[in-house]
């Protein structure tokens, strides 16, 4: 009998899922740009966002721009599953969204 073979690689007709960063077009130099400010606004390192992290971030870059109020509108567009953080894949969903042009632009962020 011969042996059995199990062949690990998809085939060529299969769908292989993309991740968000490649479904976003977020590759190469982007996708490092995107986890580097992603990692700035994650400063205990949990590879979460909390509302606190974002505000510290956002009103260090402009007090007056970023009230609380703006931050508050900013957090709960981000978190789009309501568990009180931002995960990576949110983060990155929302910063390339119309409403993340802002924030890219004011961190320098040229993703297109």
């Amino acid at each position: 009998q011969p042996p059995l073979r199990v062949d690990l690689e998809p085939s060529l007709d299969e769908e292989v899922p993309l991740s968000d960063e490649e479904e976003l077009g977020a590759s190469g130099p982007v996708a490092l740009k995107v986890r580097e400010l992603f990692e700035k606004f994650d400063f205990n390192n949990d590879r979460r966002i909390s509302h606190r992290e974002l505000t510290k971030i956002l009103q260090r870059l402009d007090r007056k721009a970023y009230s609380d109020e703006v931050v508050e509108a900013i957090f709960n567009s981000m978190d789009s599953n309501r568990d009180g953080f931002v995960g990576y894949e949110e983060f990155l969903s929302w910063i390339f969204s119309e409403e993340g042009q802002e924030l890219r632009s004011a961190m320098d962020l040229d993703v297109y």
